[in-house]
């Protein structure tokens, strides 16, 4: 809720989190390009309050809410809740950015029952914390006497602190900003790739044709193994949930396109979401694998599970898109599906042309459009590359990415969704350090995080 005013606008501090950096002006403590200030009434619409790397600015626009630029002018997003019920212009009173480039903070003024009051908007904004339209939500709000033209965030030795004054040549007050509390979000994105009990198996008949064994009928194997990972303090798994298409739905016998979900489909994908949701964990369901169209048999006595056409056939496509909706729309607004995964490693498929994937992949991002989703790339590199528009970037780092920098791709969360189970303390780390949204380690049946478990249980603090 905004603050109520009597004669004129708001003061807030609104503080929203995006970006790296540091620095400060020579000639005082409000000279400083990272920040914007008011000697003469109020903000100037020009003004800007520039990121310390350069690659960003926050600017009021037109219509009284706060907006980020990229360097070159591209309009980024807005900050939420930041136009308040302004009655003239004289309202923007300064905007800083943070020393580490992660928040800003802007200064509007409003009077209250005569008095000059000062209103503090707080905003987290990272990557991880945007709003669904886009926008840096907010995250506190504090009232704070006084009557201020000039602001700046300087570091501390505490961290880092705001300065306020009405004198350009002294500083009036210092406030601490809020605590950050980025570690916690990190990990309440963090855990393991289940990533099944038995590889194509788990949702539909069995392939084999014998007694249905998906995650409906071993309920109890399921549970205890999502509960060993919550007890390990794991929060999110990845899951895989049609692989290869060898079952889980129903195929045309001639045209090789799906008609449906087969018996045993759904039963078993809401059992997934039901021991998931017991045992108090996130769920990212993997709806596909490059397997579909490797050029590579599936186990013996089952079907290959080959499917290229569904890639290069726009119609099979389509008929695949109308087949998962169901499943899609049934669990579309659990809380418990962090996001929606359309393929692990698309990139991996063979025997189509770069053309027909880039298409098969564009056709499957359209059909998600409006749910939470992402694509469970190979490398880092293909994240810039597809540019599908995912709501989160997903990847696999067989390497060492979680060591440098996550990609600003449109602002989106990275997610490393799949890495090796050594180092994970050190790895943990490194990707809280450089920005991920959190990381998920291969994996629980079909890698070694068993031996690792106690060292992540240890960096995350347990359950």
């Amino acid at each position: 809720m905004r603050p109520s005013t009597i004669w004129a606008a708001a003061l807030a501090i609104a503080v929203a989190v995006i970006g790296c950096g540091g620095g400060g002006g020579p000639n005082g403590p409000f000279d400083d390009r990272a920040a914007a200030q008011s000697p003469h009434g109020t903000v100037p619409p020009e003004s800007k309050a520039w990121s310390h790397d350069g690659r960003w600015y926050v600017q009021q626009r037109d219509d009284l809410c706060l907006a980020v630029y990229a360097a070159d002018g591209q309009y980024l997003f807005t900050l939420e809740g930041s136009r308040n019920d302004l009655t003239y212009w004289n309202d923007l009173k300064g905007l800083a950015v943070s020393p580490d480039d992660q928040r800003i903070v802007a200064v509007f003024h409003t009077i209250t029952d005569g008095k000059n009051v000062n209103w503090l908007y707080y905003y987290w904004a990272t990557n991880r914390t945007r709003a669904a339209d886009g926008a840096r939500r907010l995250m506190e709000r504090l009232n704070r006497p006084g009557f201020y033209h000039y602001i700046a965030w300087k570091p501390s030795a505490g961290g880092s602190e705001i300065l306020l004054s009405s004198d350009p040549r002294a500083v009036q007050e210092r406030h601490a900003p809020p605590a950050e509390d980025r570690r916690q979000e990190f990990i309440d994105h963090c855990g393991v790739n289940l990533p099944w009990l038995d590889y194509g198996s788990d949702v539909g008949r069995d392939p084999a044709g014998g007694p249905p064994k998906g995650f409906a009928a071993q309920r109890q194997r399921l549970r205890a193994d999502l509960t060993y990972l919550a007890a390990k303090g794991v929060k999110l798994v990845r899951v895989f949930v049609f692989g290869d298409l060898r079952t889980g739905m129903d195929f045309h016998p001639v045209a090789n396109w799906p008609t449906g979900l087969d018996p045993y489909a759904m039963a078993d994908f809401r059992a997934l979401v039901e021991e998931c949701q017991q045992a108090g964990l996130r769920l990212v369901p993997v709806l596909l694998d490059y397997q579909i169209a490797d050029g590579v048999g599936g186990a013996p006595g089952a079907a290959e599970g080959e499917h290229p056409n569904l890639i290069w056939d726009s119609s099979a496509t389509t008929n695949l898109c109308e087949a998962l909706q169901p499943l899609v729309d049934a669990f579309a607004d659990d809380p418990t599906v962090y996001a929606w995964d359309i393929i692990n490693e698309p990139e991996r498929i063979t025997g189509v042309t770069d053309n027909d994937l880039l298409n098969f992949m564009i056709h499957m991002r359209v059909w998600m459009r409006g749910r939470r989703c992402t694509v469970g790339h190979s490398e880092v590199g293909m994240l810039d590359a597809w540019r599908l528009g995912e709501d989160v970037y997903t990847f696999c780092d067989r390497g060492a990415a979680y060591d440098t920098p996550a990609p600003n791709i449109g602002w989106r969360p990275v997610l490393i969704g799949l890495s090796p189970p050594v180092d994970v303390a050190r790895k943990l780390a490194a990707a809280y350090r450089n920005g991920y949204e959190g990381i998920l380690f291969w994996s629980l049946n079909d890698g070694d995080f068993r031996p690792n478990a106690d060292a992540y249980s240890a960096w995350v603090g347990g359950p």
